[in-house]
């Protein structure tokens, strides 16, 4: 674990601090529940994103060529070569 160490201005640490007292907790959990919170609704975006992305407009991070004859031909994702794409 470790120590987080936040710099906010006067106000948002009194609205912090009402916050939290108002339902019971310590700052410091509010605020760690807070940013938990904050992080997995990112993520459910992320997975929204990607679960309806264009699969055409993935991102290839890398890509590996085979050479056969004079072209080099890009290795598919599951191993073979795809005889369609051909790299320019």
């Amino acid at each position: 674990m470790f120590k987080w160490e936040l710099e906010v201005s006067d106000n948002l640490n009194q609205r912090t601090e009402g916050f939290s007292a108002s339902i019971g907790m310590s700052k410091e959990r509010f605020i760690k529940l807070a940013i938990l919170s904050q992080l997995e609704e990112m993520e459910m975006n992320m997975d929204e994103r990607r679960r309806i992305a264009d699969p055409s407009e993935k991102k290839t991070l890398s890509q590996t060529y085979i050479e056969i004859g004079d072209e080099d031909v890009p290795v598919g994702p599951k191993g073979g070569y795809d005889h369609v794409k051909v790299k320019s």
